[in-house]
């Protein structure tokens, strides 16, 4: 199921209703329409406020890569993967600074990583080493 697929849904007077499609990739638009709180108001609602919210990823939440947690044994690999090659992170190697064979090696490592996590970039994969990271 695409992105596009899932339903919208708007708040309006403290019920939700479909709202109409977005035309932008992963932004959600939410009606919120708000009772005046002045007695003497000649309208009783004040104009809907539209509200737009944009998801910073773009990917299926239904995704095996979408999962928030890892599990240990995927961790460990990812781990193995990464040490085995020290131009990540060793900045007294020659191709440390080489950001294209960084990108090149990140991709080897994501196709490893694919036979237990399909679907991952190379953005989660650097998302799950830097958690690693702070971690220990």
């Amino acid at each position: 199921m695409d992105r596009e697929d899932c339903p919208r849904l708007a708040f309006v007077h403290n019920s939700i209703k479909s709202a109409p499609p977005t035309t932008g990739k992963g932004k959600v638009v939410l009606n919120v329409v708000r009772k005046s709180t002045q007695p003497n108001a000649t309208s009783a609602l004040i104009q809907p406020k539209k509200t737009t919210i944009t998801n910073k990823r773009n990917r299926d939440e239904d995704s095996t890569a979408a999962q928030k947690k890892w599990p240990p044994e995927h961790i460990l690999e990812l781990i193995i993967a990464y040490k085995g090659h020290p131009c990540l992170y060793d900045l007294k190697h020659p191709q440390y600074s080489n950001n294209g064979k960084r990108m090149m090696t990140l991709a080897e490592i994501r196709q490893l990583m694919d036979i237990f996590r399909p679907g991952m970039t190379e953005e989660d994969i650097l998302r799950q080493l830097n958690s690693v990271r702070t971690q220990f």
